[in-house]
């Protein structure tokens, strides 16, 4: 989920959707190094037991891809009540 909100943080007031995914290219090769680690972390039979983690099995990995949105989503949603919530505030 942090991985999902960091894409959010970059403004509190526009959506990540008018910003564009693509237009910081240093944030979108940090979130690829990232996964990469993460996912290689629990991959790989010697990271998982230098840091004492588990094999993921199929139904985890729908689930951390299922939750890893959920994040975005609410953020996304938050920004358009609050741009809601001004507008009116202004027109009265």
């Amino acid at each position: 989920m942090p991985i999902a909100h960091a894409f959010n943080c970059r403004s509190d007031r526009l959506s990540l959707f008018k910003l564009g995914f693509m237009t910081n290219k240093p944030l979108l090769w940090t979130v690829a190094g990232l996964l990469v680690l993460q996912v290689g972390l629990v991959l790989n039979p010697w990271t998982r037991e230098v840091f004492k983690r588990a094999s993921f099995n199929p139904e985890h990995w729908l689930l951390v891809f299922a939750v890893g949105p959920l994040m975005l989503v609410a953020v996304e949603l938050w920004k358009a009540a609050r741009k809601g919530a001004e507008s009116y505030s202004a027109s009265l």
